[in-house]
């Protein structure tokens, strides 16, 4: 338990050395995707001349974007990019980690698990704010229940994308360059995720392709958990789901870990 809590010390002191960079970056993204969102549905709402689209009030709309945006830096840890193993595999910096006498994996996940902690603390400033400014929409399940499990499910959901994270990065045993692989990780998981659109938009086949996919489990699935529009037994069986994709990752990145320590020369590139 002690080195967990120096990592994490270590993670959150990192994040928090640049406060006015960290916090007008923060700002300036999910404000820039509320005011996009927001005026864009406000344009299709008066299109069309509604007050509802798909059970979905401009007010409720604006609050799917605003937990997708936060939501989704909770799951990612920030901008997605902290627990990366790329680069210590390319300039040879895993060579001490593998010296520590700690799992490098465990590691960056602590790591990870710091920075959905600020996710977290982002998205209860940014509620609050909202919350205040606008209000609630009449028809909107949302109270301190859903939020909290909102919240819990965004965090156990973070270890999800954060394997699929780690089986990704580690292909760079093999090949010299992987941004790549995860930015058509991070541009799919932003479409069949319903970052983008709602899923409640897609037609019956988008639907049912992204259903067994591990997307909509890493945002449509806690957004809805906020807006309370997900019931019992939905949210129990995108558990399961979540759990299987665990178990299976899981023992993927392990076989992968395994093989590629095994030709890891330590040189760097």
């Amino acid at each position: 338990m002690k080195w967990i809590k120096m990592v994490a010390a270590m993670e959150l002191k990192k994040s928090l050395t640049y406060r006015v960079h960290f916090w007008v970056q923060f700002v300036g993204h999910v404000g820039a995707e509320l005011l996009v969102a927001y005026f864009l549905w406000k344009a299709v709402f008066e299109t069309r001349n509604t007050t509802s689209i798909g059970g979905f009030s401009l007010l409720t709309m604006t609050y799917y974007y605003l937990f997708s945006a936060c939501s989704l830096r909770i799951v990612r840890g920030g901008e997605g990019e902290a627990g990366y193993i790329s680069t210590d595999i390319y300039d040879g910096s895993l060579t001490r980690y593998l010296l520590y006498p700690l799992p490098f994996l465990g590691f960056k996940y602590v790591a990870h698990l710091a920075q959905q902690g600020i996710g977290i603390l982002q998205l209860l400033l940014v509620f609050l704010f909202v919350s205040t400014v606008i209000g609630f929409p009449n028809e909107s399940s949302i109270s301190l229940f859903t939020l909290m499990a909102g919240i819990a499910t965004s965090l156990f959901v973070g270890y999800l994308y954060y394997l699929l994270q780690v089986c990704i990065e580690m292909v760079a045993f093999w090949q010299d360059v992987v941004w790549n692989l995860m930015a058509m990780f991070r541009m799919t998981t932003i479409f069949f995720g319903g970052a983008v659109l709602p899923l409640a938009f897609f037609p019956d086949w988008g639907r049912t392709v992204a259903h067994f996919t591990p997307f909509p489990l890493l945002i449509s699935y806690p957004v809805k958990t906020f807006l309370g529009q997900i019931t019992l037994f939905e949210w129990l069986e995108s558990f399961a789901l979540f759990i299987g994709w665990v178990l299976f990752l899981t023992l993927l990145s392990r076989w992968i870990w395994t093989r590629g320590v095994k030709q890891y020369s330590g040189v760097g590139i």
